[in-house]
């Protein structure tokens, strides 16, 4: 991998597993923008995620213009860092191609986390903001990015290049692992 370009980009030579121990949630970012490619290649990542039944039932809306950042922001309670993020993602589920929700949720949910992977090995912070189903967001959402009504909002993912590094959590818990039985 190291050396090789892909759309456009030049490929990471970290290795994935320094990539998924490394990566967190990054709410700073710098006043600048992300160029297409790399949104383009954070998208292709997101179609590469597993999808229940085969059925890849997501569809990525990317947001760059300030001002619907700054609304999405204000209505976001806890995604505040939306407003000076240089894009997001909105990600979401076609109920008409994947029919049972449980999927959907997960199906959605796979893409999101590659994408995050994806941009933190390219040099991107990011953040991934849940949306309620039948919330304030979720409806603003609906109405802001004109979505079709087979397709719901399931995530928001805030973009930009890092502008801080929290320090790195230990996250394993072998209280929490189980084998063969509880």
């Amino acid at each position: 991998m190291n050396g090789k370009e892909y759309s456009g980009l030049q490929r990471s030579s970290t290795d994935l597993l320094e990539i998924i121990f490394s990566r967190r949630s990054i709410r700073k970012y710098k006043d600048k923008e992300i160029p297409e490619e790399f949104l383009e290649t954070l998208i292709k990542t997101g179609c590469c995620a597993p999808s229940a039944v085969n059925r890849h039932p997501c569809h990525f809306v990317i947001v760059r213009d300030k001002e619907t950042l700054k609304a999405i922001a204000s209505i976001a309670c806890y995604d505040r860092m939306i407003a000076s993020a240089s894009a997001c993602i909105v990600i979401c589920g076609d109920k008409a191609i994947q029919g049972t929700e449980e999927f959907l949720i997960e199906d959605c949910a796979a893409a999101t986390e590659n994408i995050l992977l994806a941009a933190h090995g390219i040099g991107l912070g990011g953040v991934w903001c849940g949306v309620l189903q039948r919330s304030v967001l979720h409806e603003h959402l609906v109405k802001a990015l004109a979505l079709p009504n087979k397709v719901i909002p399931l995530a928001i993912i805030a973009l930009g290049f890092p502008d801080e590094s929290p320090p790195l959590k230990e996250r394993y818990d072998p209280q929490k692992v189980h084998w063969e039985k509880w």
